[in-house]
């Protein structure tokens, strides 16, 4: 900006505009950090406000990293190791009450969750609580009820009565089944990608990157400005 205003009042205008691009275009090369005291003291402040700026965006894309980190784990949470109830409760709408863990299965191949839980409350009052709800249980004969994955002899329904509750949510089917007398619980997931899916998948991937890479960036400014800051400036004999 100096060199411009003191060119312009030895040049013509449209070529001080050209020489002020020329100098900006030049300023992009990997020896910005070296050249002299003077340019290093005088560009202090916009690295300054580099920093500043990320910061902010830092404090601001920090719950949003948060929020996409959790997502991006119900998402990829279909094994039986992270997140089970969490994710079959956001997946299906649907609450699960205190549960003793029994067994849980995946097949990858066909993308099926089921697991099998023994409910410690009360059976009947947890089939009440969802009466009025969108999904509610309806008795179901042990004869009608299927599931894709195999069980044990211990883990099968040994009542024929049964009741079911069952429905889809994000392009994945769904469903509760309870067993009165003995308290047990089988939920079963049949995962379905969809274009959504890829959508959540992809934009929570992005930033979760985006924030290593802002830090990287915060971090290289702040060490320009310690060197610019305690860097000696050099001695010039006139």
């Amino acid at each position: 900006m100096e060199r411009f205003h003191n060119r312009s009042k030895q040049s013509h205008s449209k070529r001080n505009k050209w020489l002020f691009i020329r100098d900006v275009v030049f300023l992009l090369r990997p020896k910005i950090i070296g050249i002299s005291s003077h340019w290093a003291h005088t560009q202090l402040l916009p690295t300054k406000t580099i920093a500043k700026n990320i910061s902010l965006i830092l404090v601001l894309l920090l719950p949003v990293w948060i929020a996409s980190f959790f997502l991006s784990s119900f998402i990829n949470s279909k094994g039986c190791n992270q997140f089970v109830i969490d994710s079959y409760e956001i997946r299906s709408g649907i609450d699960i009450p205190k549960v003793d863990f029994f067994s849980c299965y995946y097949n990858e191949e066909k993308d099926v969750r089921l697991s099998v839980w023994k409910l410690k409350g009360d059976v009947d009052g947890y089939l009440r609580k969802h009466h009025s709800h969108s999904h509610a249980f309806t008795p179901i004969g042990i004869d009608d009820l299927r599931f894709d994955l195999p069980l044990a002899q211990s883990e099968k329904p040994a009542s024929k009565q049964l009741y079911i509750s069952k429905g889809s949510r994000w392009g994945n089917t769904w469903q509760y089944v309870v067993e009165k007398e003995s308290g047990k619980l089988w939920i079963e997931m049949k995962y379905t990608p969809t274009l959504l899916t890829y959508i959540l998948e992809i934009l929570s991937t992005v930033i979760l990157f985006s924030i290593p890479f802002l830090l990287v960036l915060l971090l290289f400014c702040l060490l320009k400005m310690l060197y610019l800051n305690f860097r000696k400036p050099k001695v010039v004999a006139g």
